[in-house]
C-alpha cells in the first residue's frame, strides 16, 4: 500500500469514527467560541481576574479588580474595557486586551483637587423646550431668549431645562442669558444652541462684555449649576474676531461662571460632555470653588484670537479631565489675578491646536498645588511651533514677562526658563529635583 493510500485510509477511518460518535473532534465553531483575556498595567498596581482561566467560553462574565500600590490610585480602564468603575465586568465575546492605569498620588506633595471627584450624571428635567429652527437654515433674528430664560427661572434647584430637537428643527438662537443657581442646562445630542451675532446684544465696553451665558453666583454647600449633554453651544464668535484683530475690539466670552459684574463665585459648577465652540473670546471663564469639567469638547480655529478653552480663576478644588480642546489660544489657563487659585487637577485631556496649559498671565494672587498629569498634546500648531521640538508648547506666564515654557519629556512636564528673572535659581533648583523623580511606567 503506497503512502497516499495509507493517509487516505487513516483520514477516512477518523471521519467514520467521528460520525459514529466514537471519536470526539473539536469543531471550528467550538474553537472559535473560546477567547483569551490579556491584562496589562500602566503605573504601579495589579489587577485580579475572576474567574481565572487560560481561555473563556463565549458569554463568560469576567470581573476585573484593580489594586493600586501604596502611594498610587486607580485611574481608569482602557482597551477592550473602558471607564472608571472598580471592580468592573467584561463579557467575553472575543480575544480581549485590557489596561489598568494607576496615577501616582502627587509629586513632592502636589496632590491637586482635594475632592474625590466622580463622573457626573444628568439630572431630571423640570421642562423640555423643543427647537423651532434648523441649524442648516438659521434665521439670525428669530431668538429663543425669552422662553429659555423663563424656563431657567422657573426650574427648581437640582433639576434641568432640556433642549430637544423635533424632526429637522434642531437649533436654538439666544442673546445673553443667566443660568440660575443650582439649575442645569441639558442639551440633547442633535441640538445646537447658537449665540447672537448682533454685537450690540452684548453691551460691550472697553473692559467688559456681557457673556453669552452668565452663571449666577452661588455659594457652597448649595447645589451648583451645570451645563451638560451631548449637544453643542456655538458662540458664532467669528463675527467679532476680525474686529478684535484689526482694532482691538473686545469680544464677548461664551460662558462666565460667577457674576461677571461683581466677580462673585458660582461654586460647585459642572461642565459635562457638552461641546462648546467658536467663542468670541474665552470659551469658559470660571470663578467656582469645586469646579468640574469632565468629557467636554472645546473647538475654535487655530487663528481665532484669545479663544482660551477653560480658564479657572480665584478658586479652589478644580478638576479638568478627559476633555478635548483645540482653539486659538491657551487650552487651559490658571488665572490668579482676582484671587488665589489652589488644589487643581488637570489630567487625561487631549490637547490639539492652541498654546498649551498655562499659569497666567495673571499671577499676582498666586497659585499652588496644581497637578498636571497624563495629558496628551497632539498637534504641530501648539504654541506656534512644532511639537517635535523640546522648546515647544505649554507655558508659564506672568504679568511682566513670559518666564518660561512647559516642555514634554519621557518623565513628565517640566519648566524651561527663558530669561533672567529674580527667582530663576530657585525654580531651576526645584525642577532639577523634579527630574530626579522616578520615571512614570
Amino acid at each position: 500500500m503506497d503512502v497516499r493510500r495509507r493517509v487516505w485510509t487513516r483520514v477516512t477511518l477518523v471521519a467514520v469514527l467521528a460520525q459514529l460518535g466514537v471519536l470526539n473532534l473539536p469543531s471550528e465553531a467550538a474553537a472559535a467560541s473560546s477567547y483569551t483575556l490579556t491584562v496589562t498595567t500602566l503605573g504601579s498596581g495589579s489587577v485580579s481576574v475572576s474567574p481565572v482561566a487560560p481561555s473563556y467560553p463565549a458569554g463568560t462574565v469576567v470581573t476585573l479588580t484593580a489594586s493600586p500600590a501604596s502611594g498610587w490610585t486607580f485611574s481608569s480602564w482602557s482597551g477592550s474595557l473602558t471607564g472608571y468603575g472598580n471592580p468592573s465586568t467584561l463579557v467575553m465575546n472575543g480575544n480581549y486586551t485590557v489596561t489598568a492605569t494607576f496615577n501616582q498620588n502627587g509629586y513632592y506633595g502636589i496632590t491637586g483637587d482635594s475632592r474625590a471627584v466622580a463622573e457626573p450624571s444628568f439630572p431630571l428635567a423640570c421642562t423640555v423646550l423643543t427647537a423651532q429652527q434648523s441649524a442648516s437654515s438659521l434665521n439670525q433674528s428669530l431668538f429663543d431668549t425669552s422662553r429659555l430664560q423663563a424656563a431657567i427661572n422657573n426650574c427648581p434647584v437640582g433639576q434641568a431645562v432640556g433642549l430637544s430637537a423635533s424632526g429637522s428643527m434642531n437649533a436654538f438662537l439666544t442673546q445673553p442669558i443667566t443660568l440660575k443657581a443650582g439649575v442645569t442646562l441639558l442639551l440633547d445630542p442633535e441640538i445646537t444652541l447658537f449665540g447672537s451675532t448682533n454685537y450690540s446684544d452684548y453691551n460691550c465696553t472697553a473692559d467688559l462684555c456681557t457673556p453669552l451665558i452668565d452663571v449666577a453666583a452661588n455659594s457652597a454647600p448649595n447645589p451648583g449649576s451645570a451645563i451638560m449633554g451631548y449637544g453643542v453651544i456655538d458662540g458664532q464668535g467669528s463675527s467679532c474676531w476680525q474686529s478684535a484683530i484689526d482694532d482691538g475690539t473686545r469680544c464677548p466670552r461664551l460662558i462666565w461662571v460667577g457674576d461677571y459684574r461683581t466677580n462673585s463665585a458660582s461654586d460647585n459648577f459642572t461642565l459635562y460632555k457638552v461641546t462648546i465652540q467658536n467663542a468670541g473670546q474665552f470659551h469658559v471663564y470660571a470663578i467656582s470653588n469645586g469646579f468640574t469639567a469632565w468629557g467636554v469638547k472645546i473647538t475654535a480655529p487655530n487663528n481665532s484670537p484669545n479663544t482660551d478653552g477653560i480658564d479657572p480663576s480665584a478658586s479652589s478644588n478644580i478638576t479638568i479631565r478627559d476633555s478635548y480642546i483645540s482653539d486659538g489660544d491657551d487650552h487651559i489657563a490658571i488665572k490668579a489675578g482676582l484671587g488665589h487659585v489652589s488644589n487643581v487637577t488637570i489630567t487625561h485631556n487631549h490637547l490639539y491646536s492652541g498654546h498649551g496649559i498655562s499659569i497666567g498671565s495673571e499671577t499676582n494672587a498666586g497659585a499652588n498645588n496644581v497637578l498636571v498629569s497624563e495629558n496628551v498634546i497632539d498637534d504641530a500648531n501648539v504654541g506656534g511651533t512644532s511639537t517635535n521640538s523640546l522648546t515647544s508648547p505649554p507655558r508659564l506666564e506672568s504679568d511682566l514677562i513670559r518666564i518660561g515654557r512647559m516642555i514634554r519629556t519621557g518623565r513628565r512636564q517640566i519648566l524651561r526658563l527663558q530669561r533672567n528673572w529674580p527667582w530663576t535659581a530657585l525654580l531651576l533648583g526645584a525642577f532639577r529635583r523634579l527630574r530626579l523623580l522616578p520615571a512614570m511606567t
